[in-house]
């Protein structure tokens, strides 16, 4: 009797040990899942700014701009000599800014916007006072990357900013974002590089 009351109390321990382990394991593989997400969208941004790269290196000029917009639409059809595109995948082009890139990591139909813009902090309301190149901060242009996207990945454009900044602050650093109510979006800026021609 002693000895069979001890093996079921060994193996309720054992399922203890077992459940508590499945608990841990079960919480880093999600945390692992949604830092490779991360990673993964920060290596799309990149891949666009690569494809900017691109497009200056073969045709020696950028995009045309409207007036804080770079024409994305040229990375996807062009008539520029050199040209050797489409650099990025895309589903349409609406207009000269906005290209519909294919597979978007976050979902839906996600509009890709080029920004040439000077550095600087923004204002904190919904409608930065984004300064153009040129202008009297004196300081280099930068190439972003505005990606656009449902409301429902705020949460995510919040990590993204923690995983590319270190903070969340949504109008300072590397990454910023807008979280628009009217329609619901939610506009992220990702500063790629510093602009070749200024």
């Amino acid at each position: 009797m002693k000895k069979g009351a001890m093996f079921g109390l060994d193996a309720r321990i054992a399922l203890a040990i077992f459940g508590a382990l499945s608990v841990i394991s079960g919480a880093a593989l999600y945390s692992a899942i949604k830092d490779a997400r991360l990673v993964s969208i920060i290596s799309e941004l990149n891949e666009y700014g690569k494809a900017y790269d691109q497009f200056l290196l073969d045709t020696g000029e950028e995009p045309g701009m409207t007036p804080f917009h770079m024409h994305a639409k040229e990375l996807v059809e062009s008539t520029k000599a050199g040209w050797k595109g489409p650099y990025i995948d895309y589903l349409s082009s609406p207009n000269d800014i906005v290209v519909k890139v294919t597979n978007p990591l976050l979902g839906g139909e996600i509009s890709l916007i080029y920004e040439k813009l000077a550095y600087k902090d923004w204002n904190s309301d919904n409608n930065w006072n984004i300064e153009r190149c040129g202008g009297t901060t004196g300081e280099s242009c930068y190439i972003w990357v505005r990606y656009e996207f449902s409301d429902e990945y705020l949460d995510f454009a919040k990590q993204l900013d923690l995983k590319i900044d270190g903070v969340e602050g949504r109008n300072t650093g590397n990454f910023r974002y807008i979280y628009f109510t009217t329609p619901k979006l939610v506009s992220i800026f990702y500063k790629y590089s510093v602009s070749m021609i200024q």
